[in-house]
């Protein structure tokens, strides 16, 4: 399962000059490790640090962090619904092929 970090809308998330510096710093203080390690200067890497900081309410090194996070947090909303979606779709579906070979069955 892919993580919400993962998703191909956070690909676009600008990673400025020197902010893979700061995403470096920025991680130590985070109880989550960017995975790979290496992979600060990554998009959904900075993503992954966004959503901790805001759920940890840690203090983020500069303003413009405030504004991906808002990016984050709206782009993250569409995501969780999209996939809630998907997998209530995918349990109907199980249900009714559940129904099909029970019906099958009784027949």
């Amino acid at each position: 399962m892919l993580r919400p970090q993962d998703a191909s809308e956070y690909a676009e998330l600008p990673v400025r000059h020197n902010e893979d510096k700061m995403n470096t710093t920025l991680a130590k203080k985070l109880p989550l490790s960017v995975s790979p390690p290496d992979s600060y200067d990554s998009p959904h890497s900075k993503a992954h640090l966004l959503l901790q900081a805001h759920f940890s309410h840690s203090i983020l090194p500069i303003a413009d962090y405030q504004t991906d996070t808002k990016s984050v947090l709206d782009q993250a909303l569409r995501i969780l619904q999209v996939r809630a979606l998907r997998l209530y779709y995918f349990r109907v579906a199980r249900m009714f092929r559940g129904l099909k070979t029970f019906a099958d069955w009784i027949m």
